[in-house]
């Protein structure tokens, strides 16, 4: 018997099954309407496999269309829950978490939700308490004590026919009807609902200006992947990481195993000594990804800051891993932004190209803050060194100074606007063609380059970082003679050797405009007023 309330209750279930019809959604839909025969109530059925198309390819909730940000919108909005998910791997699909990945932590605080699986076999039973409980727990949602797991026998095609199922489904609602009806009473009218909000994203507002600008480190979080022959880029990795690029198209493997053995080759090249048959190190590689909260509390809505690689070396004969450095390859979001679009409209109208002032400054702070983290600390044990090409802009002499595993240092005619930017980052440089290479590498560190780190260390980077450029630059790094005493390095320069990994340069090139114009529309714009606040007061 229906209850009379003056508002009906939103209820929405939501379905992760990924094909239509599904027993997953037959489960909700079956329990939506065991609670629409005791209260007067909205219902939506959420079902993830129409959305897959369009949800399964977004990084943040700002890619996603309206259909898909309208049921997000109507999750959030309900009076209650209704989760269903057929067991996947033992869990619920990835889908299912892919969905509540874009849900705001703090949507469901309190919500009552009904928790519902469907298995092959009842072996799958315990995954509402072991998967489904934690994940509810987490946004403080209050999970119903009564789940509902139905296996393929209770089901005739895509009909519950078990009687056992539909008295648990009934016992489920009527233990849930308590916390709905009090769940009905709390909600606030639509006008108290908007003043709600509004001072709610004041107040998040003003928090988020509050703990970047006096936190001294801003939230941080890192995520790693391995750079090995198996690595396949995901979704979430930065299309314009230059890894990324090797490790996609038919090649994909073969450019990974060949870039390896370049890396292995150069390096015991280098180490000679006690390696009388050039094999006994190998170099491992770690894709660092560094993200940050503007919301230190929360890493919902974490931006990619900057991607960086860890080096490790295995040295075989003695049969123990020794840490390299954590730099060397170098990728930003931000940087993109600045050079691809800030500098394009700074320059839009000018006679003489030129730099903002402030050019490279919030990069910096953001960089330097990382880099004297704890985070950072105690995850990596010495300061960064970044490795990069020479500008061919610019002219390079010999110097007196011969460094055994660096090589020949080479001094620069003037400062390139990248040197000045890495400067903006607290870091200095220095130029060395190491032995038998061709060309000056830029070497950008924090401290003493040649008084901080090993031979071995500086070695795995000099090996993995005159490797990749052999790859991308071709025409300066594998020239097919060295930099003389006097150098400018020439991407017009044709007497060089391929190596026989493929790599789109112009891809590359065109990827870091798009991704400068998604920093742009996805950190800059929509939180300018809090970032120049951050910067202007930040002191370093």
């Amino acid at each position: 018997m229906k209850a009379t309330m003056a508002h009906p209750l939103r209820i929405v279930a939501v379905s992760g099954g990924l094909q239509r019809p599904s027993k997953a959604a037959t489960l909700a839909k079956h329990l939506l309407d065991q609670i629409a025969d005791e209260f007067p109530c909205e219902q939506r059925l959420v079902e993830l496999g129409q959305l897959a198309p369009q949800l399964a390819g977004a990084v943040w909730r700002s890619q996603l269309p309206d259909t898909v940000e309208q049921e997000l919108a109507a999750v959030e909005q309900a009076d209650v829950l209704v989760v269903a998910t057929p067991v996947y791997r033992g869990s619920y699909t990835g889908l299912f978490k892919h969905f509540f990945d874009f849900i705001h932590q703090d949507a469901l605080v309190d919500k009552p939700v009904l928790l519902a699986a469907t298995g092959g076999s009842e072996r799958h039973a315990l995954v509402i308490d072991h998967q489904l409980r934690p994940l509810f727990s987490f946004f403080q949602a209050r999970t119903l004590s009564l789940g509902v797991y139905a296996t393929d026998q209770d089901f005739a095609g895509y009909r519950l026919q078990n009687e056992a199922l539909l008295q648990r489904a009934r016992l489920a609602v009527q233990r849930a009807l308590p916390l709905v009806e009090l769940a009905r009473h709390a909600r606030p009218s639509a006008a108290e609902a908007v003043v709600v909000a509004r001072n709610k994203n004041r107040l998040f507002s003003q928090e988020s200006a509050h703990s970047i600008a006096m936190n001294k480190e801003p939230a941080f979080h890192l995520k790693s992947i391995c750079f090995d022959e198996n690595y396949q880029p995901s979704d979430n990795t930065r299309v314009t990481t230059n890894f990324a690029n090797l490790a996609r198209g038919t090649s994909r493997q073969q450019n990974l195993r060949n870039t390896l053995r370049m890396i292995d080759n150069r390096f015991n090249d280098l180490a000679h000594w006690d390696n009388p048959t050039g094999d006994r190190y190998a170099v491992e590689l770690e894709i660092i990804s560094v993200e940050m909260s503007i919301d230190a509390k929360s890493s919902n809505a974490a931006f990619p800051l900057i991607e960086i690689l860890k080096t490790c070396i295995l040295d075989k004969k003695a049969n123990k891993r020794i840490d390299g450095i954590a730099g060397n390859n170098f990728s930003s979001y931000l940087r993109d932004y600045d050079f691809s679009v800030v500098l394009a409209e700074y320059n839009a109208h000018r006679a003489e190209f030129g730099t903002p002032d402030d050019f490279g400054d919030l990069h910096g702070k953001l960089f330097q803050q990382f880099a004297n983290s704890r985070l950072y600390k105690e995850r990596f044990g010495k300061p960064p060194v970044i490795c990069i090409s020479a500008s061919t802009s610019k002219t390079y002499q010999r110097t007196g100074n011969q460094h055994p595993v660096l090589g020949i240092e080479y001094q620069q005619n003037e400062l390139s606007s990248t040197d000045q930017y890495f400067a903006k980052m607290g870091m200095q440089v220095r130029f060395f063609m190491p032995p038998n290479g061709v060309a000056p590498l830029a070497f950008y560190f924090l401290g003493d380059l040649l008084g901080d780190y090993t031979n071995l260390e500086l070695i795995g980077t000099i090996s993995t970082m005159e490797t990749f450029q052999r790859i991308y630059r071709p025409e300066i790094y594998n020239a097919n003679s060295a930099a003389g005493k006097i150098y400018q390095p020439s991407l017009k320069h044709q007497d060089y050797s391929l190596t026989q990994i493929v790599y789109d340069r112009e891809e590359r090139s065109q990827l870091a405009v798009k991704q400068g114009k998604f920093a742009q529309e996805h950190f800059i714009k929509p939180h300018k007023n809090v970032l120049e606040h951050w910067a202007a007061t930040c002191a370093i």
